[in-house]
């Protein structure tokens, strides 16, 4: 039991060390400098085919980043844990994904045929896209975050209830008591970033959120382990 408990304690570790250097799911790595650097050197009118070819190409590459971007965070939603009290903000996000993966593939179809005009418009319409959006992907993306804990919610809860049923020592009672108050926390709190997600809140305050209780989550995993050592 001690060996399990300490394997959760590790997991819950490992997601608190992540969420310190927290990169959203949806957040890409692209850079177009060099096509970029190219275009700046372009006088005006100068080469008008190699400006559009040049545009076209970054185009492209963000289209492809951003969709490979969201994909992936969509995939995350595949696989992410059922939580019933959760289901309205799963959709809610799944079709945020979805209508930016519908977006960047009519972006895509509308620059197949795109002249040098076209492409600046487009350009201004992905960057007034992103802006518009990119705070509702990243709460999608924190949100896998929240849902993947209540594993370990669930699981806490379940010690705590098996060992309150146990005839236990002052000090072991202490670290039961210690434990409770620190899960009642973590459940605090993380009903709090439940209702924050609902309340469209800044998305960093969600993952504040997510972060607290799971650190109050840790410390009653600390007091149980204490609770084991000792019988």
């Amino acid at each position: 039991m001690m060996k399990q408990m300490g394997k959760k304690i590790l997991l819950i570790s490992a997601i608190l060390i992540t969420l310190g250097f927290v990169k959203p799911a949806h957040a890409a790595n692209c850079s177009f400098g060099k096509e970029t650097a190219e275009l700046q050197t372009l006088k005006s009118g100068e080469d008008t085919d190699k400006e559009l070819t040049l545009r076209k190409n970054i185009l492209y590459g963000i289209l492809d980043c951003l969709s490979t971007s969201t994909e992936k965070l969509k995939s995350n939603y595949d696989s992410l844990p059922f939580v019933q009290a959760a289901q309205n903000l799963r959709t809610r996000f799944l079709d945020e994904i979805k209508g930016n993966n519908f977006f960047y593939a009519e972006k895509r179809k509308e620059l197949n045929a795109a002249n040098l005009g076209d492409t600046k418009s487009i350009a201004k319409e992905l960057l007034t896209w992103k802006r518009n959006h990119e705070n509702n992907l990243l709460a999608a993306s924190y949100f896998t975050l929240w849902a993947g804990s209540q594993d370990f919610l669930k699981r806490a809860e379940d010690r705590l209830a098996q060992i309150g049923g146990l005839n236990l020592k002052q000090n072991d009672q202490n670290n039961l008591g210690k434990a409770k108050d620190s899960l009642s926390l973590s459940k605090s709190l993380n009903t709090s970033a439940q209702e924050s997600f609902e309340r469209l809140v800044p998305p960093n305050d969600s993952l504040a959120l997510i972060k607290q209780s799971l650190e109050k989550m840790y410390d009653s995993y600390r007091y149980f382990i204490k609770i084991s050592e000792s019988q």
